[in-house]
């Protein structure tokens, strides 16, 4: 779709009884570590005027290690968008383990940019940083937004401009405040390991921090 090119096995699925002879047209990976990765997709139909392609999706995929002919841990890099006329362009990058390294940490997407028509000039930008502390990590707790900033494009000045920062904090409080919560007060509660000096760690989000 849209001159983008590559081979993928082709599977059509016909809607009986149609009123416009709809057909759904997947394109899935055909071999290597892409084999059965949905690539691409169209609706046609045929009526009023001829066979028309109404819409297409098309997906662009990465993984730590494309040499290879086995997955792993493929996602996704870019996808595509279109009907008759417009086309929209959504491209996503990943947080490196290390500057330079094509393996994502945890999959943790770092940036998400969206283009413009012409495909070349992005005119919505998202970035996420993420607390990675051990103390979290250590848990399996991942993931925890740490900040978010995103950007639009001004029509007037055609460029962008940062709309939107924020800033999380997690487990910003002990337990010294709330008397009647001490946790060794609390039957059958596990005080050994989660008594009142266990503080970060938990993931429990205690302020939002809107910036202007």
């Amino acid at each position: 779709p849209d001159n983008i090119t590559g081979t993928a096995t082709k599977i059509d699925v016909w809607i009986t009884g149609h009123p416009n002879n709809l057909i759904n047209r997947s394109f899935v990976g055909e071999s290597g570590w892409k084999e059965g990765l949905p690539i691409a997709t169209e609706d046609w139909t045929e009526i009023p005027n001829g066979w028309t392609r109404q819409r297409w999706t098309w997906t662009k995929y990465t993984q730590d290690n494309t040499s290879i002919n086995y997955p792993l841990n493929p996602r996704v890099t870019e996808t595509r968008v279109g009907d008759t006329v417009n086309v929209k362009k959504t491209a996503i990058d990943y947080l490196p383990v290390s500057n330079g390294s094509p393996v994502a940490l945890y999959g943790l997407v770092k940036k998400v940019d969206i283009f413009d028509v012409g495909l070349t000039n992005v005119i919505k930008s998202f970035e996420t940083d993420y607390n990675l502390a051990a103390a979290y990590t250590d848990k399996r707790i991942i993931g925890l937004p740490s900040e978010t900033r995103a950007w639009g494009k001004n029509d007037l000045t055609q460029s962008l401009e940062q709309v939107s920062r924020v800033t999380y904090v997690y487990d910003g409080e002990n337990f010294t405040f709330e008397t009647n919560q001490i946790p060794a007060s609390v039957a059958r509660h596990d005080t050994a390991n989660y008594g009142p000096s266990f503080v970060a760690g938990r993931g429990n989000l205690t302020s939002t921090t809107r910036h202007d």
